[in-house]
């Protein structure tokens, strides 16, 4: 325990950890304004809208996760800003691309999609994907340049921004009965108000470098020579998506809609600890390690301790959502709710060992084992599809997520430690000279 506190307080006195909580701080008070309005929207909404929400989230972020075939994670990683620059535009010209092809799927085989969902008021739904297709590709694009250029402060602003705008539009309308529309509204509103924001930042301070970095040829030469992240990086993101994203689906081709809103609100509530502090992690620990790798410095070491503190923070409320966590959602939501805090029980298992992953994820990244993490999200998504299956053949909900849940926590202690074995075996990594 004290070793524990010592490696956090030593992190805090370094450039690394200043950046995390200057995200964290941003992310946290944004979550805590969605996760305080719960009590609000779980009177509002039943748990049958809740549910299509699910869906039209679910089949948003399988499309975001490659909406720019990840170029934008290569955004950080050239010397030249010029470059950088070009890599963006490469990345935005892709999301164009696939927001249109995202629409004419739609045009063509939206009725059969709610068909084998077995959800048609779904349809109307659907030509809002597109629209937020592109405001999350965007706003994933403009993070990564912000996270090259440090601007964690503007981040942290948006985030706020969003989660006002989100929880604004979906308590106003919802109040007015307006069903899965207040839902969706809201969250279509949220990410536009934040990509604007930090669009209108960015080019405030970078306009004139964007525009004069701005080349096609070498847009094309550096679209080429990452061409490793949509090629390895793309197809193990849209699996990886695809995994977080199955139970949603699944369910909803399983069970009713009700089933897929008490997942959704209890995976709602429990993601409130991952997004604090997971999502800033991720970001400052892909631009920090990159410059310990250039510097030629000790990965390993910053890697290990970097993994002992995300433990040491999420122990206890992932703990407490694991033994409390039928009471603590009827007491909060009310008894409808209840079911959502079974759920969690099961849940607390898979998303804790999600919440201190990304330093592993980040780490064989960089070191280009690309076609390892392909492999090991290929293994990851058929276990979870049979565990969905079990439960769903079976008709019983709660299997599903507790076989669910025990696959996603045994497969990320086994990323956690294929970071650790490559970056043993590969000691230029740890301390190049």
């Amino acid at each position: 325990m004290i070793r524990g506190t010592e490696i956090i307080l030593g992190l805090f006195r370094r450039n690394f950890v200043r950046n995390v909580a200057s995200l964290a701080s941003g992310t946290a008070l944004s979550q805590v304004l969605i996760i305080t309005t719960a009590p609000i929207l779980s009177r509002l909404y039943d748990p049958n809208v809740f549910g299509i929400l699910g869906i039209y989230t679910a089949s948003v972020g399988i499309l975001a996760a490659v909406s720019s075939w990840r170029y934008e994670l290569a955004i950080v990683l050239p010397k030249e800003d010029r470059d950088a620059v070009n890599v963006m535009m490469v990345a935005l010209f892709i999301l164009g691309l696939m927001t249109s092809l995202t629409g004419l799927t739609i045009a063509v085989g939206g009725n059969t999609i709610t068909a084998w969902l077995d959800v048609p008021e779904l349809y109307s739904w659907l030509w809002w994907i597109p629209v937020s297709l592109i405001l999350i590709g965007s706003y994933q694009i403009l993070g990564y340049w912000s996270t090259r250029r440090q601007y964690f402060r503007q981040l942290s602003v948006t985030r706020i921004l969003r989660s006002i705008g989100l929880i604004s539009t979906q308590t106003s309308v919802g109040a007015l009965g307006a069903g899965v529309g207040g839902l969706i509204s809201g969250n279509i509103v949220g990410q536009a108000i934040a990509c604007k924001v930090l669009g209108l930042q960015i080019w405030r301070k970078d306009g004139r470098l964007i525009r004069r970095s701005m080349n096609v040829s070498r847009m094309h030469s550096l679209a080429h020579q990452y061409a490793d992240f949509p090629k390895f990086q793309g197809g193990q993101s849209l699996l990886n998506a695809f995994s977080q994203n199955m139970p949603l689906i699944l369910m909803a081709y399983f069970f009713d809609p009700a089933v897929v809103g008490f997942y959704v609100m209890a995976d709602r509530v429990l993601r409130l600890p991952i997004n604090l502090i997971s999502q800033s992690v991720r970001q400052v620990f892909y631009q920090r390690v990159s410059e310990i790798y250039n510097s030629g410095l000790d990965v390993y070491s910053f890697f290990k301790k970097s993994i002992y503190s995300l433990i040491a923070i999420g122990a206890i409320p992932f703990g407490l959502i694991m033994v409390f966590g039928p009471c603590l959602f009827e007491g909060v939501l009310g008894a409808p709710w209840r079911t959502s805090g079974y759920y969690s029980q099961w849940l607390a298992i898979w998303l804790f060992g999600g919440f201190i992953n990304p330093p592993a994820m980040i780490v064989l990244t960089i070191m280009r084992k690309l076609k390892l993490l392909f492999l090991f999200e290929l293994l990851y998504i058929c276990a979870k599809f049979v565990a969905i299956f079990v439960g769903g053949s079976s008709d019983t909900p709660m299997l599903s997520i507790a076989l669910y849940s025990l696959v996603g926590g045994v497969f990320n202690v086994i990323l956690i430690f294929s970071a650790v074995i490559n970056l043993k075996i590969q000691p230029d990594l740890n301390t190049r000279k």
